[in-house]
């Protein structure tokens, strides 16, 4: 009788590998995510079933993440700022508009 993998340790598996895999890149073998996470390559094959499978939810989990950081980003928030530039224009210049001189320039104009 064999016990099913659970979810959450998988997940957060999945997110140890993705941080390894963003930090030193794709593995070429399951040794050092294993190492990187604390556990075994034979583990993380009873988890994902093969390499290729754990290289492909890695980066699909990785692709998430920045889809849900863009949408932060973009998302329009309470006190109007929507953009990290923005954002960025509302604490440098003291306004949250994308010009600064009659140019167009998002940047101070210097003499």
């Amino acid at each position: 009788m064999g016990s099913r993998p659970q979810p959450h340790i998988e997940e957060r598996l999945l997110d140890a590998c993705a941080d390894h895999a963003l930090a030193r890149g794709l593995p070429d073998r399951l040794e050092p995510p294993a190492t990187a996470t604390g556990t075994s390559a034979r583990m993380l094959i009873y988890h994902f079933g093969t390499r290729d499978a754990l290289l492909r939810a890695v980066l699909g989990h990785a692709r998430q993440r920045q889809l849900d950081t863009f949408g932060d980003l973009l998302r329009v928030r309470p006190d109007g700022v929507n953009t990290k530039t923005e954002l960025i224009n509302r604490q440098m210049y003291g306004r949250a508009g994308s010009s600064c001189s009659a140019t167009g320039s998002s940047w101070p104009e210097t003499h």
